[in-house]
């Protein structure tokens, strides 16, 4: 049986403590944070922006304390530079509405930019707390 690429991936970063780099459709690198890494990065470094790319009606619903809701590229140009730490998340991993907005920023020039691939699913299921309810 052949096992698809992204399934070791994410096998992968089940196991690993450590920062996944995911190999997207074109096979470059796309930089993934576990929940643990972003809570870290959100408490330690003052400068790091987290957004969420879903629209408002569900940022309203429920969001990660501390994120911006941007869910167009325009609107992230105006807002960052392009040398900014930013970490784009939504729902799930099943959600792609952050892989979309991560490739966005990389191909506007953004550098710095990280997915958490996990979104407010993980985050709850770690016990950190949400703005609004997961229901």
């Amino acid at each position: 049986m052949i096992i698809p690429n992204h399934t070791i991936d994410l096998v992968t970063a089940f196991f690993s403590s450590r920062s996944l780099h995911q190999k997207n459709q074109n096979n470059l690198i796309m930089k993934i944070l576990t929940a643990q890494q972003v809570k870290n990065k959100m408490e330690h470094q003052a400068d790091v922006r987290l957004v969420m790319t879903l629209g408002p009606k569900s940022f309203n619903k429920c969001h990660i304390p501390g994120s911006l809701n941007i869910w167009d590229i325009k609107t992230a140009e105006k807002a960052f530079p392009k040398e900014a730490e930013i970490i784009v998340y939504c729902s799930d991993h099943t959600c792609m509405s952050s892989y979309y907005a991560y490739k966005q920023l990389e191909n506007a020039g953004f550098n710095n930019i990280w997915r958490f691939a996990g979104g407010l699913v993980e985050w709850h299921q770690a016990g950190y707390d949400l703005a609004n309810s997961l229901n």
